[in-house]
């Protein structure tokens, strides 16, 4: 495979005027045969105490989840793998496969800073994220809340909408809700072999910019 992975983190006006640090976290893997790459954006509000950690988190579930997938898919005919892409049971597998990896992280992360407190506010570790698995075959994209992801190839862009009704009037779709998983967006784009394309993603300020 014939791709570059490069990333730029900017500190948002808000983090700045409180002194505080982007909490952004990216983290990808590269393959001969696919990259797994991701970005999680954390809420940075002071309810969400943790949410830096909530984003490395998201950020790691993703990409470990997305490798686990392609080795199951690497095998199978193009075919095949359209069918599992086109169903809604796997999509939702795959949701809950990435909520569930987070939810565990973020239980390991609470128990040492509160020991003694024994229900989990997953409000503290509050993220959005948006992933994507490049294949010669395929691209696999995964999002929840306000990131954005685009294809850019001969000169046209193409973004990745995102569909899902918010959660909460007013309020962006976070890892933290109860049932994250159904919030979250699987959708694929299909390569050829003279494909050039591509992929780029935004914790945010592209779209709502």
């Amino acid at each position: 495979m014939d791709y570059s992975v490069f990333s730029k983190a900017v500190i948002g006006y808000k983090n700045r005027v409180k002194h505080k640090s982007s909490q952004d976290y990216s983290y990808y893997k590269e393959y001969n045969d696919h990259i797994s790459v991701s970005i999680a954006d954390g809420h940075g509000v002071d309810r969400c105490r943790f949410s830096h950690r909530g984003s490395e988190f998201a950020s790691k579930a993703c990409v470990h989840v997305f490798d686990y997938i392609f080795n199951e898919m690497k095998n199978l005919e193009l075919y095949d793998i359209v069918k599992l892409l086109e169903s809604n049971e796997y999509k939702e597998y795959i949701s809950i496969k990435v909520h569930e990896m987070w939810k565990e992280s973020v239980y390991k992360h609470f128990a040492k800073k509160i020991p003694n407190v024994y229900k989990i506010d997953y409000i503290l570790y509050g993220t959005t994220l948006i992933g994507a698995l490049i294949t010669d075959k395929f691209n696999l994209y995964l999002q929840i809340g306000d990131g954005d992801i685009l294809e850019y190839e001969n000169g046209n862009f193409d973004i990745i909408t995102y569909d899902k009704k918010s959660n909460v009037k007013g309020v962006i779709n976070s890892m933290y809700l109860n049932e994250a998983y159904e919030y979250i967006q699987i959708k694929y784009k299909l390569n050829d072999e003279s494909s050039k394309k591509s992929v780029i993603l935004f914790s945010d300020g592209y779209t709502n910019s």
